[in-house]
């Protein structure tokens, strides 16, 4: 076996026969992460007939100006219960980054799951964690305690996650909860479009990102993260990486309140004459109550609908969002919306939309994202879990970080590794 850095062919190879690929192990972020000026290799562990066995993105992360810390975002990819294997592809990478001499320390977390869940509720461990656990010993590693939402620098270690299996849309539509399905049933009602956008409109993105963190506990983008994201759109192109806003039409929706008016209102006059005649049965003076209501709730949004209009112009950015493609998940990657124009639920229609395509494309992941790992309703933070579990999903807990101290006395002293 021979352990070098990898063509990006021999690399794609290797994604090609995994079960799932995370954003951070894509050929195109590591190239987005170079433009940014980052150090990224990718190096893997190949068999005698030149057969990619397990790899790694390393980025370096700078540290304390002059040194580094090799970062191996959800990765290596190995097959972790193949236990020797998964030992020396570990003890490679720690030989690969100790050739330079600025790196002070490693940190891995394998895309291994710590447990199963049925949506926020745990199973038991699995053996493949244990695996792991026990490959990162013998390999001088040390579990890095603590999670990002706590501030501790790490990568996220829960997300919540749609498996779409062999579902159609109908049956994956059928299986989100009530709230998703009458989301989509109001911005369908609402008028509600998505509108595939390119890159020279990112600022939209930024805007809508930018009140979003304003008005929720997400903490604020960073530039170098939209730059970050405008970068991956343009390496992957349209066709896996997509950004798109929710907009409103305010003529179009205008117009088609009219329209629904006038039917209602046809109805309404019907059973008005019907009482010149007769008195209404029961049932009938129930249908007419609630043409009623109808008449009132379409009044009510064409109201609204003016009101927007006047304050925001014709058509209308009501959410704007990004999603990645990988070779198995369709990412939820950014994501953002007016809290004045929540009622007309755009981001129902974005995520209609995403459902289709992923099922269209035949990826099995609709990838939620990360969560904080909490599931209690009065801690704070469960809100995003709360939002996120209407899909009826489940929650995907990583077996965590891992460090190796690869100049240990310098990278304690400089805070690469905790103490």
């Amino acid at each position: 076996m021979e352990f070098r850095e990898l063509t990006d062919a021999e690399y794609r190879d290797l994604l090609g026969r995994q079960d799932r690929v995370y954003l951070s192990q894509l050929v195109e972020y590591g190239d987005a992460r170079r433009l940014e000026g980052t150090v990224v290799q990718r190096v893997g562990l190949l068999a005698d007939d030149g057969t990619p066995l397990g790899a790694a993105t390393i980025y370096n992360q700078p540290w304390k100006k002059v040194f580094f810390r090799a970062i191996a975002y959800y990765g290596p990819m190995v097959d972790f219960m193949d236990e020797s294997l998964a030992l020396k592809l570990v003890r490679e990478l720690v030989r690969w980054v100790k050739k330079d001499p600025r790196v002070l320390a490693l940190r891995v977390n394998p895309f291994v799951h710590r447990r199963p869940y049925r949506d926020i509720t745990p199973g038991e461990e699995s053996e493949e964690a244990r695996a792991v656990d026990r490959v990162m010993a013998l390999a001088g590693a040390t579990k890095v305690k603590g999670e990002y939402q706590d501030g501790v620098s790490v990568a996220a270690n829960f997300l919540y996650t749609k498996d779409l299996g062999r579902m159609n849309y109908e049956e994956v539509l059928a299986s989100t909860g009530n709230n998703v399905r009458a989301g989509i049933r109001k911005a369908a009602s609402n008028g509600v479009k998505v509108e595939y956008l390119g890159t020279e409109d990112f600022a939209i993105l930024r805007d809508v990102l930018d009140h979003t963190a304003e008005r929720t506990e997400m903490p604020p983008v960073l530039p170098d993260d939209l730059e970050r994201a405008r970068q991956l759109m343009r390496l992957m192109g349209p066709e896996t990486c997509h950004y798109m806003v929710a907009i409103l039409d305010a003529e179009e929706t205008l117009r088609a309140i009219d329209t629904e008016l006038e039917s209602v209102k046809e109805e309404l006059a019907h059973f008005d004459e019907l009482e010149k005649d007769r008195q209404l049965t029961r049932k009938q003076h129930n249908a007419r109550e609630q043409l009623r209501d109808r008449i009132n709730g379409l009044l009510r949004r064409r109201d609204k609908t003016e009101r927007v209009r006047s304050k925001h112009g014709e058509k209308v950015v009501l959410t704007a969002s990004q999603f990645i493609e990988t070779p198995t998940d369709m990412i939820f990657y950014y994501s953002g919306g007016y809290s004045d124009l929540a009622d007309y639920r755009g981001i129902y229609a974005v995520h209609n939309e995403m459902m289709k395509r992923a099922v269209q494309k035949g990826l099995r992941w609709y990838n939620l994202n990360v969560i904080p790992g909490v599931f209690d309703a009065e801690q704070p933070g469960y809100g995003l879990v709360d939002y996120k579990r209407n899909f009826h999903g489940n929650v995907e807990e990583l077996v965590g970080t891992y460090e190796f101290a690869i100049r240990p006395r310098l990278a304690k002293w400089l805070g690469a590794v905790q103490p």
